[in-house]
């Protein structure tokens, strides 16, 4: 019969306890964790599978902040825009109704003022900021100046853009120089929307009602103008919006497929510490026993 010494016994068993008790360990600290991995070394292949789809969350949650940015801005622009399109409406109206020449010159004069005032308030909205940003004036503070009732356009061409997604980027900023019509006429910039309305209010308060009427078929041209702009915020709004919710979708699968690498069963996860518990509990048992003999109890 082979003997096994009482030293190589103990290390056995040293062993069989340090590896029960780390068992146990990283049972109980799954269970309270909730999580399979907390060091690459649990499980080194799924433990970088888990570190890319991070980083791939992480991306889509940066693409998903500048898609809410740029609807942010595009929605300042469709709200000045929808503003826009009531003013020139309302600056028809009047131009209509000061073209009869059955006003008197006080009505007229009214006309005209309320005119001005329309005009001021174009500039307004040409000059909306979204953010400290105009979203007219490319990247320029204002789009337009107003010196006195002329207005002028003091913005630049360049658009403001986001990357939404690996392989789109949005103009998410409108070319005030096109909506307000400073590249209209001959020469050029000379029917904006500014010039046509003080020409138009000029002409009604000067009982020319002639001139006024010339400028009935510029107003409405600036007015497409401005439906056109809103035209295309909406379509930039409705591409964004569906891109945001793919980005959306995608980070939603990927955190359920990183939840399936990392997070723990918590049926399993109970049954692995009770079984844990227990080899433990046996190996302090014969542990235990081993110690309780002595050199006295062989010499019986």
């Amino acid at each position: 019969m082979t003997r096994i010494p009482t030293q190589t016994a103990h290390k056995v068993m040293q062993h069989a306890m340090e590896t029960n008790f780390a068992k146990l360990a990283d049972a109980q600290r799954q269970l309270s964790s909730g999580k399979r991995l907390t060091k690459v070394s649990d499980a080194p292949g799924a433990a970088i599978a888990v570190n890319r789809l991070r980083a791939k969350e992480s991306m889509a949650g940066a693409f998903i902040s500048a898609a809410d940015d740029g609807l942010s801005m595009l929605s300042a622009q469709d709200s000045s825009l929808q503003d826009a399109s009531s003013i020139l409406n309302r600056v028809r109206e009047l131009v209509v109704s000061g073209t009869s020449r059955l006003q008197n010159p006080q009505v007229r004069a009214a006309i005209a003022t309320e005119l001005e005032s329309l005009r001021d308030q174009m500039v307004a909205v040409a000059n909306t900021q979204y953010a400290g940003r105009s979203v007219f004036g490319g990247f320029s503070a204002t789009a337009v100046q107003n010196t006195g009732g002329s207005v002028s356009w003091v913005g630049d061409s360049n658009t403001v853009d986001r990357r939404v997604s690996p392989e789109l980027i949005v103009s998410v900023s409108s070319n005030g120089e096109q909506v307000f019509g400073f590249d209209a006429g001959s020469p050029a910039g000379s029917d904006n929307v500014f010039t046509v309305i003080n020409r138009a209010a000029a002409a009604i308060r000067s009982a020319t009602p002639e001139d006024a009427r010339v400028e009935l078929d510029k107003i409405e041209d600036r007015m497409m103008s401005v439906s056109s702009a809103l035209a295309s915020v909406g379509g930039r709004v409705n591409q964004i919006e569906m891109v945001q919710s793919q980005a959306e979708d995608s980070i939603v699968a990927m955190r359920t497929s990183r939840s399936l690498l990392e997070d723990v069963d918590m049926g399993e996860a109970v049954v692995n510490l009770r079984d844990a518990e227990a080899a433990y509990q046996a190996t302090l048992a014969v542990v235990a026993r081993l110690h309780s003999t002595s050199l006295l109890d062989f010499l019986r």
